[in-house]
């Protein structure tokens, strides 16, 4: 089958939670591009490890196929928005688990309620 490449974005204080589906989309043979689920701090306030991790990110959606939103949780400083943004740039599948926070979450392929919602649909894939 096809060899799938996700990048997981969604609020960074939701980093344990989402490592956990990160677990189980890799257990279903995807490969998941998304280091920053790995930070252990923040880079605010620091410019050069902001630039550092930015650079990384959008390395890894530019290496993606997919690009998967989560928005249950509420972000902080809304880099999982301009993640997103990067991907809307790119032909790619862009999914949003959780409710649209704006207008360009819309323009998701597919909108699910719940990661068990979203999980389903891709082992029906």
């Amino acid at each position: 089958g096809e060899k799938v490449t996700i990048f997981m974005a969604g609020s960074f204080a939701a980093r344990e939670r989402l490592r956990q589906i990160r677990e189980r989309l890799r257990s279903m043979g995807y490969t998941v591009h998304s280091q920053w689920l790995d930070e252990t701090t923040e880079c605010w306030g620091n410019p050069h490890a902001c630039l550092l991790q930015m650079t990384r990110d959008i390395t890894d959606i530019n290496g993606s196929d997919m690009i998967i939103l989560d928005t249950i949780d509420v972000t902080t400083y809304g880099n999982s928005y301009t993640e997103w943004g990067v991907g809307l740039g790119r032909m790619m599948r862009k999914y949003l688990v959780g409710p649209p926070r704006n207008h360009y979450h819309y323009l998701a392929t597919r909108l699910f309620d719940t990661w068990d919602e979203c999980i389903g649909f891709l082992q029906n894939t």
